[in-house]
């Protein structure tokens, strides 16, 4: 912990939670008004567990817990207004975070192969799939759920 800076701790905060709440500010109330709407916000495997021994993810993972916080308030103060709120939580896929030369290293391939029972990286039509189901009416009576996208690395 006292490696990490406050700005640093700040920011992750700002730029993972705090943002999410001002989308959600913005659109709910329209939502509410209207008595329909979907919300999903993008958390993480790590808003669900702790990143492993070692990894410097204090701010990304206490950002990740606290959004996954703010989709369950939300999900219980809107639940009668039609509105849905529900996060994903996805482990590794492509992205930027995630980029090409990450996925390539040995020692990044062997943590998934041990952690995720798949044993690799989600690909990108795989979270499209549980963002689709999130916002059909399909899911009209779900609300305040993260839905794990992640090769089993919860189930653990």
């Amino acid at each position: 912990i006292e490696a990490t800076a406050v700005e640093e701790f700040e920011g992750i905060l700002r730029s993972n939670v705090v943002s999410a709440f001002l989308c959600c500010r913005k659109v709910g109330p329209g939502m509410c008004e209207r008595g329909r709407g979907r919300i999903i916000n993008i958390a993480s495997i790590f808003g669900l567990v702790a990143s492993r021994p070692g990894a410097p993810s204090l701010s990304y993972v206490t950002s990740k817990h606290a959004l996954v916080g703010l989709t369950k308030e939300l999900a219980v103060q809107w639940a009668k207004t039609g509105v849905t709120v529900n996060a994903i939580a996805p482990a590794y896929f492509p992205s930027e975070m995630v980029p090409p030369e990450l996925l390539a290293r040995e020692d990044f391939v062997q943590d998934l192969e041990t952690m995720s029972p798949m044993g690799r990286p989600g690909e990108p039509g795989e979270l499209e799939g549980a963002l689709v189901f999130l916002a059909s009416d399909s899911s009209s009576y779900i609300t305040g759920q993260t839905l794990c996208v992640d090769g089993g690395w919860t189930a653990r």
